[in-house]
């Protein structure tokens, strides 16, 4: 007899008279499952794997002296990093359980998501913002770039780099961490 077909690829069951046994079919099941979320990880990814090298590149170009002491360029992508280390805790042990027990507010994995793309488009907008002031600020005369001495160096400070940088940690904080849960518990 065969089980009542929920899914349009359980006819490709065996017991359905496919050719496929259940569990290679359940497993497809589960990559049809997650194949939309995928395809807005994976540009979500592409847009924002990008961004620490060409911070890197355009910090290469930017005053990297702050009240005389010179800043390593590379120093910058530490703000990611930081955010990361510092907000994760901080969300997971506090935040979502104080929403969740005074609001009845549970933040599920498509609300974070959501919320670390919001991150990640400011991200941007404010990297444009950036790239556009430092390429409109004046060059420092007699200075060089520390990455190559043919590159001149903007009259605009490194530190917005940083902020990016930061901004970008909240975003992965959001969307890595629901992208990940998603896919091991949700599937």
């Amino acid at each position: 007899k065969k089980e009542s077909i929920k899914h349009w690829l359980d006819k490709s069951k065996k017991e359905n008279g496919g050719t496929f046994d259940n569990e290679t079919v359940e497993e497809v099941k589960q990559i049809y499952k997650v194949f939309p979320f995928a395809l807005y990880q994976i540009s979500y990814y592409m847009v924002t794997c990008s961004l620490p090298t060409f911070l890197i590149a355009q910090g290469c170009q930017m005053d990297y002296n702050i009240k005389g002491f010179a800043i390593p360029v590379a120093l910058i992508s530490i703000g990611d990093i930081l955010i990361i280390l510092i907000l994760i805790p901080i969300l997971e042990k506090k935040i979502y359980p104080y929403l969740q027990k005074y609001y009845k507010c549970k933040i599920t994995t498509l609300k974070r998501t959501i919320i670390g793309y919001f991150f990640a488009i400011i991200t941007m907008i404010i990297a444009g913002i950036v790239e556009i002031k430092r390429k409109n600020s004046n060059t420092i005369k007699n200075r060089s770039s520390k990455c190559d001495d043919n590159i001149p160096v903007h009259n605009f400070s490194l530190f917005y780099l940083f902020i990016i940088s930061c901004l970008l940690g909240m975003s992965e904080v959001f969307t890595n961490v629901a992208g990940l849960e998603y896919f091991y518990t949700d599937l």
